[in-house]
């Protein structure tokens, strides 16, 4: 695949982010407080129409990505988006001159 958005939003589809099923004591009193709030499951297509699941370091090297890639699809997907989107460069330009005014300077 060429397009970024449509890597990361196939790669979002593989990724599962589940609530804790146990948690650790720990220097907290309130389970709130804890950074770990949810396990995430990193799944892969057989080939035959099931899905595997697979470790992190598996998942980063069948589809040769980053970690920091896959942090950011993890956040992605703990915020609830079902699909990727690029938030990068979609800014406008500020000091862009209107029409009317390339015209006075010409």
């Amino acid at each position: 695949m060429g397009d970024n958005v449509k890597q990361n939003s196939y790669l979002l589809e593989l990724l599962n982010v589940c609530p804790i099923k146990r948690r650790w004591h720990g220097n907290y009193e309130d389970p709130g407080e804890s950074r770990r709030q949810a396990t995430i499951y990193f799944t892969v297509p057989n080939g035959f129409g099931e899905v595997v699941q697979v470790c992190k370091q598996t998942f980063l090297h069948i589809f040769g990505i980053s970690k920091r890639r896959v942090e950011t699809l993890v956040t992605t997907k703990k915020e609830g988006r079902v699909t990727y989107i690029e938030r990068r460069g979609n800014k406008t330009e500020h000091r862009k001159f209107s029409k009317a005014d390339n015209d006075l300077v010409v």
